[in-house]
């Protein structure tokens, strides 16, 4: 590969999040300085659009986390006994209830605003509905317990490890959430049927994104005082355009 050939042919995209991290997105586009007229697109197919849906919102959700949440802070499972027999309907409106109390004890107790994310689903094996729910840590898994039992659930799973890890990598995490479960899709039907993969608080920030134009693509490079985050450098090839990418985390040196 010569830099001439690809000169300019390079997109940095470069997401700020307010904790200070930075990841950085380095796509390799060969076409996009060619004179040529582009081939006609190719109508895609249902189920790969379908895909591409669920890749976004898994991102979109990604970016949220990294946003409002840092490591440490809480992800837990709401579950309900098994003879209660929730079904998934009842089960939303149980969540609903938890949140209203949840929103009530962080104003009067923690004087802030709630923070949450949360989906609600029904286990393939068990058939029981329960809900994932990322909330902020502030020591409280005791009163999380109770809020919970007074909105009318079960218990809730907390173990040591249930927390967001410190290494960043929560891509997969959101991608379980909105429904990609080890590299399987949801059911497609069930995903359109109108109803929300999860729900945020309100008042959650996305972070700034900004795009840069490149004349090479070097070897990874953290700027003076930075450092690239150890596990999440990432090359690979993007199936919708087949441009060659390569995504890394930074974080400032203390």
């Amino acid at each position: 590969m010569s830099k001439e050939k690809y000169a300019g042919s390079f997109v940095r995209k470069i997401v700020k999040f307010s904790s200070g991290l930075r990841e950085v997105s380095q796509c390799l586009m060969p076409t996009l300085d060619r004179s040529e007229p582009r081939a006609p697109k190719e109508k895609e197919s249902t189920d790969r659009q379908f895909r591409k849906n669920v890749d976004k919102a898994a991102k979109n959700l990604y970016y949220k986390l990294m946003e409002n949440f840092r490591p440490g802070d809480y992800n837990l499972v709401f579950t309900y006994k098994p003879e209660d027999n929730i079904d998934e309907e009842r089960a939303r409106g149980i969540i609903k209830r938890f949140t209203r109390l949840y929103r009530d004890y962080c104003r009067n107790v923690h004087k802030c605003k709630a923070k949450y994310i949360y989906n609600t689903e029904v286990g393939r094996k068990s058939g029981r509905a329960h809900h994932h729910i990322i909330l902020r840590n502030y020591r409280n898994i005791e009163d999380i317990e109770e809020l919970w039992r007074r909105a009318g659930g079960g218990s809730v799973q907390y173990r040591g490890e249930s927390k967001l890890w410190s290494n960043y990598d929560w891509y997969g995490l959101a991608e379980y959430i909105v429904g990609i479960k080890d590299g399987v899709y949801p059911d497609r039907e069930k995903w359109e049927s109108g109803r929300r993969r999860y729900v945020c608080s309100k008042g959650l920030r996305m972070p700034e994104i900004e795009y840069k134009r490149m004349k090479w693509w070097g070897p990874p490079k953290a700027p003076k005082g930075w450092e690239i985050v150890p596990g999440l450098l990432r090359d690979g090839q993007d199936e919708e355009r087949g441009c060659l990418f390569r995504k890394f985390l930074l974080r400032r040196l203390i």
